[in-house]
C-alpha cells in the first residue's frame, strides 16, 4: 500500500468517525430539547470557570532603555530618580515601580552596579 492509498483510507476513516459523532451529538440535542419541553423552561447555563492567567513575557525593551540611560550617564552614574526622569515616567506609579524592579533585576544580573545611590554600567 503506497502513501496515497493510506492517506485516502485514513481520510475515509476520519470522515466515518465524524459522522458517528455528529449522530451522537444530534441525539443528545434531541434529548435536551425533550427535557426542556417537559420541564417547561430551559435551565440556566452553568457558569464557566475563569480563564487561567497567562504568564507575561519579560519586556526586554524596558531593560534595554534603562541600560542605555545608565550607559549614557558615563562615569558620573545616575540615580533612580534620574532614570525615571530620563524615561519620562514621572508621576506614573506603575511605570516608576517597573523601573525600580528592572533596576533591581539588572543589578542582580550583574548588568549594572549600584554604588552610593547611583547606577553605573558594568
Amino acid at each position: 500500500m503506497d502513501f496515497k492509498d493510506y492517506a485516502a483510507q485514513e481520510k475515509n476513516r476520519l470522515i466515518a468517525e465524524r459522522d458517528v459523532i455528529e449522530r451522537k451529538l444530534q441525539a443528545l440535542d434531541n434529548a435536551i430539547r425533550a427535557y426542556e419541553d417537559s420541564v417547561g423552561t430551559a435551565p440556566a447555563a452553568p457558569r464557566s470557570a475563569p480563564a487561567k492567567k497567562q504568564r507575561r513575557r519579560r519586556r526586554s525593551s524596558r531593560r534595554a532603555e534603562i541600560v542605555k540611560v545608565i550607559g549614557a550617564s558615563g562615569s558620573d552614574g545616575i540615580g533612580r530618580a534620574g532614570v525615571i526622569l530620563a524615561l519620562n515616567v514621572k508621576g506614573n506609579k506603575s511605570a516608576e515601580q517597573s523601573v525600580s524592579n528592572t533596576l533591581s533585576a539588572l543589578k542582580k544580573a550583574g548588568e549594572v552596579r549600584h554604588e552610593d545611590g547611583k547606577y553605573f554600567a558594568s
